[in-house]
């Protein structure tokens, strides 16, 4: 009897990981050479923040472009890509010391190559590989932006100790190289598994039906094939749709919060009289936590009719960990925030690409999910920003940590309104 081979959708799934463990983690390694920076240059803090939102939205605006690329060109040559863009600018940055070339370097090509290698493409490429099990394989692979984080962030920070900060970020660069690249060229081949003559989840059927043609009961009834020629600003008019702007609205306000945690919350950890160690420490358990959260929401998403109830349960759940940081004034009280925020923080990454499949179908998954990431990166560049204005204008914390749960509510009560294909009919589309 033979052997039954291992569905190559899992290798994309373990490749997507990897790359997004390299992304997100090289990227969240800024706040460990944050003060290196203003220390040996004299910068301001504030001018760093400027150049880490930048290459936050310059990649929101590039994962709209290579968004609309994936639905149509291999993911490996965008992973590619976007892997070297990336490791340039980390090699680049021990040579600037000029504020301009920083800004640009790090925000702008940063940034870029982020787009390339970012969840947009890893997750709209898992997305198009799975319907039955696309929220346990998206939650899978989207473990990668918490185990990337967790592992590379101390990792950089011991090398930037003992090596320094130049040999720590050279290392990053041929880290991104190494291990985005080769896993790429080697597993992301294929855009659709019907290309290779294969069908979504491993399923039997007759070998080189086309993608359009296969009855997918699951997807939205709003599916189309999308033309090969459709053009990237006739996609722009899906965000008129009501169901779009739901997704956009709430994940958006959601990434506010979560970007406005990363960046604060060890400040507001020093001003508690928390030591800097410990209050990063904190952040890798929040990282864990949020692998925790990615499996777990993924894998309920197959199992429940209305997946948007997944999401209003993680936004739920990241405004009790802000409740909680607002009594927090200890390490203790900080853990049991960073287990708790971070498990609700997990249901993003996966449930953004999910609940997009799961209105508008796989075809234009891609070109979809970029345009919400575009909204995603609007609301993570704006939210450390308003903190800091409003910190300043307040003088506590407290009133910023209160702003973000309120934020959380309007995401919550916003997707709670989500139809899904099961309730889209001809006439209430």
């Amino acid at each position: 009897m033979a052997q039954k081979r291992l569905f190559w959708g899992w290798f994309v799934v373990i490749s997507a990981f990897g790359v997004l463990a390299v992304n997100y983690g090289s990227r969240y390694t800024f706040g460990v050479f944050l003060p290196v920076f203003a220390a040996e240059y004299g910068w301001h803090p504030s001018f760093l923040s400027l150049s880490a939102s930048l290459n936050i939205l310059v990649y929101a605006c590039g994962s709209v472009v290579v968004g609309r690329f994936s639905d149509s060109i291999a993911p490996r040559w965008l992973v590619t890509s976007g892997a070297l863009l990336l490791a340039t600018s980390f090699l680049l940055l021990p040579l600037l010391d000029a504020p301009f070339l920083f800004c640009l370097v790090y925000g702008v090509l940063g940034g870029l190559g982020a787009s390339g290698m970012g969840v947009v493409v890893c997750a709209s490429s898992v997305g198009k590989w799975f319907i039955k099990k696309r929220g346990l394989a998206t939650g899978i692979a989207t473990t990668g932006i918490g185990m990337g984080a967790a592992l590379l962030i101390p990792l950089v920070g011991v090398l930037e100790a003992e090596l320094g900060w130049r040999l720590a970020l050279f290392f990053i660069g041929l880290f991104i190289i190494c291990m985005a690249v080769i896993p790429a060229q080697i597993f992301l081949r294929t855009t659709y598994p019907e290309e290779i003559a294969l069908h979504p989840d491993g399923a039997a059927g007759a070998a080189g039906e086309a993608a359009g043609d296969i009855e997918l009961p699951e997807e939205s009834s709003l599916r189309h094939h999308v033309p090969s020629n459709e053009s990237l600003s006739a996609s722009f008019g899906f965000i008129a749709r009501r169901e779009f702007l739901l997704i956009a609205t709430s994940f958006a306000l959601a990434v506010l919060v979560m970007m406005t945690i990363f960046v604060h919350v060890v400040a507001y950890a020093l001003v508690c009289g928390i030591e800097k160690r410990l209050a990063a420490l904190a952040l890798g358990f929040l990282s864990l936590s949020g692998v925790a959260g990615q499996i777990c929401f993924g894998w309920i998403s197959d199992r429940l009719r209305h997946p948007r109830n997944a999401s209003l349960v993680g936004f739920l759940i990241m405004a009790i960990g802000v409740l909680i940081l607002l009594v927090a004034r200890d390490f203790a009280g900080f853990a049991i925030f960073a287990v708790v925020f971070g498990f609700g923080y997990g249901s993003l990454a996966p449930l953004a690409p999910i609940l997009t499949a799961r209105v508008f179908g796989r075809e234009r998954m891609g070109t979809l999910h970029g345009l919400i990431t575009l909204f995603l990166g609007v609301g993570g560049a704006l939210g450390p920003v308003l903190a800091a204005l409003l910190l300043h204008a307040t003088g506590t914390y407290a009133a910023v940590w209160l702003a973000l749960c309120f934020a959380l509510l309007i995401s919550a009560f916003s997707i709670h309104f989500l139809e899904d294909e099961k309730e889209l009919t001809p006439n209430n589309r």
